[in-house]
């Protein structure tokens, strides 16, 4: 009998910029019947929090970056954004990577026509270091337009659908199972992970 698993994927960005980018990616991970875990469906103070940013993304199997025109708020304290910081756990901690990044020609047409505040516009070397560090390396890397998002879902679901038959997956949140009352249990947690989903596609609109 083969495994199925049920996967936490942990969604980073910037919020306000890239809506549509996030409610493509969500789409992508739901149809995949797995759970999205993003920090703007939790409270400010919680999503502010370095150690629950920590301790999400390092319950979560799967970590989703997608990068478009800001490099986004820096923490006191701290010389890397939260998204970076985002990043760095799920390299630390070895997670399967999927990055999708507008290219850098992009980003500076962006950065000229958007009103940036003038600490965004300070952090363009940051953005600019992050960019060529996130766009290379072994992990899953695909580029993304803005206004031609939609095609984040099918990268997403292609991508999830070929980490189960790697070699040492994720274990995910669900077993293989033997006996079918437990399959009949699962199949109902199951539906309680995927009830999330709906509402943060939806708080999406909200941003």
């Amino acid at each position: 009998m083969d495994v199925e698993r049920t996967y936490r994927v942990f969604i980073s960005s910037t919020f306000n910029d890239l809506t549509e980018a996030r409610k493509a990616v969500v789409a992508g991970v739901s149809f995949c019947r797995h759970v999205p875990v993003a920090l703007d469906t939790y409270g400010p103070e919680d999503a502010a929090d370095l150690d629950v940013i920590s301790r999400e993304t390092k319950k979560s199997h799967i970590y989703i970056l997608i990068l478009g025109y800001r490099y986004g708020s820096i923490p006191a304290g701290s010389d890397k954004s939260y998204t970076e910081i985002e990043f760095r756990h799920a390299e630390e901690a070895r997670k399967p990577i999927l990055v999708f990044a507008l290219s850098w020609p992009e980003i500076l047409k962006q950065r000229k026509i958007k009103e940036l505040d003038a600490v965004e516009q300070d952090n363009q070397t940051k953005l600019h270091k992050f960019h060529s560090y996130i766009t290379k390396g072994d992990h899953f890397y695909k580029p993304f337009e803005l206004g031609k998002e939609d095609i984040l879902e099918k990268y997403v679901i292609h991508r999830l659908s070929t980490i189960p038959s790697e070699a040492n997956p994720p274990k995910g949140l669900v077993e293989e199972i033997d006996n079918p009352d437990e399959q009949i249990a699962v199949g109902a947690a199951r539906n309680m992970f995927l009830s999330p989903i709906i509402k943060s596609i939806v708080g999406f609109e909200k941003l």
